[in-house]
């Protein structure tokens, strides 16, 4: 993958500027080096594999392929040729924070707004065939960001879609008995507060599995919204926030897990040992609302949560259970 990506960084420049040759094919050129930046940051920053390497990657490609092109044209580049470079990762990153808005403080730390930032830079420092001192700068910051910021930012990225909730979508959230994916309870291992490995055997009750990322905006607020539910009928039905998390490393981190201060009663908390259950549903994503009966069976799942459609998920979740 980096000699692909290397290749990539390289190749896409030097052929835009063996290609330049008027001013219309130079403006095309450069908006096609334009949609080049933003499908190169889609693979190395936003796609499910990226990592810290792959980040930096990106985010060089966008400072040598700069740098190459603006030599290539003698450091001339007009201000609206600017703007034809700037246009894709401008449009990207609008679409992007648009969609999923999380804080300003998140938005300074997103990798395109980075990247977006350090191309500016580019254009506006990179003035001679010589520019090594801006060059060290922008890749010393692409760096530090990569394999020190980088991580952060994708920690608190929240990747939970809400749908809407929907009274048609509650009466499929019912699974027939007659599914052909039987799920029983029992046979899946979570780790417990105590960090043992264990398995849950529901008996007499119904078992609510609420699952949980600390991440996800939606399901922080499904623990606070639900809290007071959960705690009024302890004793008709269990409840546990199940964690699930796709990266074994951040699955495994136990310690911060389990003193994650919005849930206090800890002996609730579990984690999803290797994802079995999520694999078993074919499903991904979260908050997701699984409910077990008393001999283990799944009979109810639903997916999303709003705040405004707490109570009809409260009444669902009492009807699957049988409160009065």
């Amino acid at each position: 993958m980096v000699v692909s990506i290397l290749c990539y960084m390289l190749g896409i420049p030097a052929t835009i500027c063996y290609l330049i040759q008027n001013e219309m094919k130079k403006k095309f050129l450069l908006f096609l080096f334009s949609i080049s930046l933003v499908l190169g940051w889609g693979i190395t920053m936003v796609a499910i594999e990226r990592n810290a390497s792959t980040c930096f990657f990106g985010l060089a490609y966008a400072i040598i392929g700069t740098y190459i092109i603006q030599r290539e044209l003698d450091f001339e580049l007009a201000f609206w040729d600017k703007m034809v470079l700037l246009s894709m990762p401008l449009i990207y990153l609008f679409l992007s924070t648009s969609i999923q808005w999380v804080g300003f403080s998140h938005f300074l730390m997103n990798p395109i707004f980075i990247g977006l930032t350090m191309l500016s830079v580019g254009l506006i420092r990179f003035k001679n065939k010589y520019p090594f001192t801006p060059i060290f700068f922008l890749l010393s910051t692409a760096m530090f960001y990569s394999f020190f910021l980088f991580p952060s930012w994708e920690k608190i990225e929240s990747r939970a879609e809400v749908r809407p909730f929907s009274a048609v979508e509650t009466q499929e959230n019912k699974l027939d008995s007659k599914d052909e994916k039987e799920i029983i309870l029992s046979d899946f291992l979570f780790v417990n507060h105590l960090l043992d490995t264990v398995n849950l055997n529901p008996r007499s009750r119904y078992v609510l599995l609420e699952t949980w990322n600390e991440t996800c905006i939606p399901c922080l607020e499904s623990i606070e919204d639900l809290a007071g539910f959960y705690d009024e009928n302890e004793n008709q039905f269990e409840v546990y926030f199940l964690y699930e998390n796709r990266k074994k490393e951040i699955r495994e981190n136990y310690k911060e897990i389990f003193s994650f201060s919005k849930i206090e009663t800890k002996d609730r908390i579990l984690v999803d040992l290797n994802q079995d259950l999520y694999r078993a549903l074919g499903i991904q994503g979260y908050p997701y609302f699984l409910i077990f009966n008393p001999e283990g069976e799944l009979v109810y799942q639903h997916y999303g949560y709003l705040s405004s459609k707490k109570k009809e998920l409260i009444q669902e979740i009492s009807d699957v259970v049988g409160l009065d």
